[in-house]
């Protein structure tokens, strides 16, 4: 099942060329709070790095995954499905028109930016 914005839902996943299948990754986020858009709330860390997770838009989490803590390793193996973190039921819809799609980051890390 791929996860998806819904009118004024949107799913949060770490994007999959941020991960490697092969990299054993924990993090650690907040699921109880409102989000502020470009925020921190929460971190993911691996044996190479420790990277914050931003917020994306403002709103207010409305559905945890509950299987990453069994499985964290779905972040690495299927971000775009089963390895969703959160559902944000955002504020103003607007604020995904300034979001990147998967593709378009994508490309912008192969060329080398978003360093």
């Amino acid at each position: 099942m791929k996860r998806a914005m819904h009118a004024l839902v949107l799913s949060i996943v770490v994007a999959a060329c941020a991960t490697s299948p092969s990299a054993d990754i924990d993090f650690d986020y907040d699921t109880a709070a409102d989000f502020t858009a470009l925020k921190t709330f929460g971190v993911v860390e691996s044996v190479k790095a420790v990277s914050d997770l931003f917020a994306p838009v403002t709103g207010e989490v409305v559905e945890v995954n509950a299987e990453l803590p069994k499985q964290p390793e779905l972040v690495n193996t299927d971000p775009y499905g089963k390895g969703w973190m959160l559902v944000i039921r955002m504020a103003n819809p607007k604020d995904v028109d300034g979001l990147m799609s998967a593709g378009d980051y994508e490309k912008l890390i192969a060329d080398g930016g978003g360093h």
